[in-house]
């Protein structure tokens, strides 16, 4: 009995692919991010080829400086710190962790945009400084 029950219990459990192995998020995250680095570079080394001006200016800053080879590498590795670090919390403590980081997610981006869209704007769209 004991055996026709381990059997039933194994039966009912599905089976992983052959190729599909868990990796740790941080390794996944890791690898994702090269990628990413390495697209984001790309295009920016194409719009720089083609002749497009880029310039940015930081926070409180009146005037933009130009956007250099590894601005868009901080950009991306930021990022990927911020969204791994927060992957890595909630796969350690979320009991459905796919589900909480995307409401987490979704919820950053949308707080993010309305903060965005309701600040205060001059005259020429640019956020007004503040005094």
């Amino acid at each position: 009995m004991r055996t026709a029950h381990a059997v039933t219990v194994a039966a009912a459990q599905p089976q992983p692919a052959a190729s599909y192995r868990l990796r740790p998020v941080w390794l996944v995250s890791a690898v994702a991010s090269g990628v990413a680095l390495v697209v984001t570079e790309l295009y920016g080394l194409a719009i720089r080829l083609g002749g497009v001006p880029m310039a940015a200016a930081g926070f409180g800053q009146a005037k933009a400086g130009p956007v250099t080879a590894g601005s868009f590498a901080m950009g991306v590795l930021t990022c990927a710190l911020w969204g791994t670090a927060l992957a890595v919390l909630i796969a350690r403590y979320a009991t459905r962790p796919a589900r909480v980081y995307l409401l987490t997610t979704v919820t950053l981006t949308a707080t993010s945009s309305s903060r965005r869209s309701s600040s205060r704007r001059s005259r020429d769209g640019w956020p007004a400084a503040e005094h």
